[in-house]
């Protein structure tokens, strides 16, 4: 049986990567900005992976993520660096390039089939992007989805987490 990934208090996130899930079907949630914020301002670069409408599994330009950079940027007054690829060698090249504080999002996950053939072996693409894992979107499409397997993969914080970033979503 696999161990329970370490906690995010356990660990420092300077110089690491948080892959963090947010459902952006009706634009970027509130909380994620404050998210964002704790987690930059602790050293972290920043990967958002999330999908957007219906794009029948392949790539399909008007349901690139691409179109949610002016929102965000102007929701988190920073500068979001769009990585066209959300795996394999062009994201992993993308996400290495990110210098501590950097805030990015992958393309469409919604563009690969693999995320609901194989949604294992889909995790297991995306976890080599991130040294940890916030699942802080709505309900997934499947029980035994990619965020199910990639939650077992990569470290997440514990519930408190979330709370502490709604109770500073203020400041």
């Amino acid at each position: 049986m696999m161990a329970a990934p370490a906690s995010i208090d356990s660990h420092s996130l300077a110089g690491k990567t948080v892959l963090i899930r947010l459902t952006l079907e009706r634009g970027l949630p509130e909380f994620a900005c404050a998210m964002v914020r704790k987690l930059t301002q602790s050293g972290a670069s920043i990967v958002v992976l999330g999908g957007l409408g219906q794009p029948s599994d392949d790539i399909n330009p008007a349901y690139s993520m691409q179109r949610l950079l002016p929102e965000m940027n102007k929701a988190c007054g920073r500068d979001v660096i769009f990585i066209s690829e959300s795996i394999g060698a062009g994201a992993e090249q993308g996400i290495a390039r990110l210098r501590p504080g950097d805030v990015a999002i992958v393309e469409n996950l919604r563009f690969h089939r693999s995320r609901k053939q194989n949604a294992r072996t889909f995790a297991m693409q995306l976890s080599v992007l991130g040294d940890f894992f916030i699942d802080a979107g709505g309900i997934p499409e499947r029980e035994d989805g990619w965020q199910q397997w990639l939650a077992t993969m990569l470290p997440t914080p514990p519930a408190h987490f979330l709370t502490d970033i709604e109770l500073t979503k203020g400041n």
